[in-house]
C-alpha cells in the first residue's frame, strides 16, 4: 500500500513537473514576443526618420543572420525598468479629496475624417507584425509549397523588409508551423544583401 502511494506521488509530481515546464517555455515565448514586436516597432521608426533606408536593412540582416543568439535588449536599447531602491515609490500621504466628475465637450468637427482614417490604418499596422500574423503571412507565402527561399520573395515596402526579419526571428517560437534553413551562399533582394535562408513549412 505505502508503495503504490509512492509511485502514485512520482507519478504526479512528474506530471505536474511537465505541466510547469509547459507553463514556463509559454512564458519565455510570450516575453521574447514581446521584445520582437517592440524591436519591428523600432525598425520602423528607424527607417522613417532616415535617409539612409538601404544601409539601415542591410545592417540590420548583417546582424540577425550571423548571429547565433540575439541579444534584443543592447541592439534596440530595450531595457526592464526596476525600483532604484526600497523608497523609490513611496508618496506622502494627502489629505482624501472626493473627486467631481466634469462633463468632457467633445467637437467633432475637430478631427477630419482623413485623420480618423490614418489613426485606425496605424493601429492596424501594429497588429501586423505579431507571432500569429507573421505565421499566417509565412503560410500566404508558402501557399502550399514545401519550401520558399528569402531571395525569391516580393520585397517593395519597409514593411515587407521588417516582415522578412521577423519571419527569421519568431522560427524558432512555440506553435509556428513553418521554420527555417540558413543557406551557404549571400543574395541580393531589392536594394539588401543577406545571408539566404529557406523557410519551409512543418
Amino acid at each position: 500500500n505505502d508503495a503504490f502511494h509512492y509511485v502514485e506521488d512520482r507519478l504526479r509530481f512528474i506530471q505536474d513537473s511537465f505541466i510547469a515546464l509547459e507553463h514556463l517555455i509559454l512564458a519565455i515565448d510570450r516575453k521574447n514576443e514581446q521584445y520582437i514586436s517592440a524591436a519591428a516597432s523600432k525598425i520602423l521608426f528607424f527607417t522613417n526618420l532616415s535617409d539612409d533606408i538601404e544601409g539601415i536593412f542591410n545592417r540590420l540582416f548583417r546582424i540577425v543572420m550571423t548571429k547565433k543568439e540575439l541579444d534584443y535588449g543592447s541592439m534596440f536599447n530595450l531595457t526592464q525598468a526596476r525600483n532604484l531602491d526600497t523608497q523609490s515609490l513611496y508618496n506622502q500621504r494627502r489629505m482624501r479629496i472626493e473627486p467631481v466628475a466634469e462633463e468632457i465637450l467633445f467637437d467633432d468637427d475637430l478631427i477630419s475624417e482623413e485623420y480618423r482614417q490614418e489613426k485606425i490604418k496605424a493601429l492596424l499596422k501594429n497588429n501586423i507584425f505579431g507571432k500569429k500574423e507573421i505565421d499566417q503571412h509565412v503560410k500566404d507565402l508558402l501557399d502550399g509549397k514545401k519550401y520558399v527561399d528569402a531571395s525569391t520573395i516580393n520585397l517593395e515596402t519597409q514593411e515587407d523588409f521588417v516582415k522578412l526579419i521577423l519571419i527569421f526571428l519568431y522560427s524558432k517560437s512555440v506553435g509556428m508551423h513553418y521554420d527555417i534553413e540558413v543557406l551557404s551562399k549571400e543574395c541580393k533582394n531589392n536594394f539588401v544583401t543577406f545571408q539566404n535562408f529557406r523557410i519551409k513549412g512543418v
